[in-house]
């Protein structure tokens, strides 16, 4: 939550993908799945 408020405070956007904290290790994969997902490019 510390630095959620910092962050805040130097008027960074907050984004959220729900109550789960992610590591940086898998966020940026965890965020490009997504992408590739809602633009219908994960093939079967």
């Amino acid at each position: 939550e510390e630095e959620v408020a910092k962050a805040k405070k130097q008027k960074a956007k907050i984004v959220s993908l729900g109550k789960r904290i992610l590591r940086c290790e898998t966020a940026a994969i965890v965020a490009q799945t997504l992408v590739m997902y809602e633009l219908g490019e994960l093939s079967k």
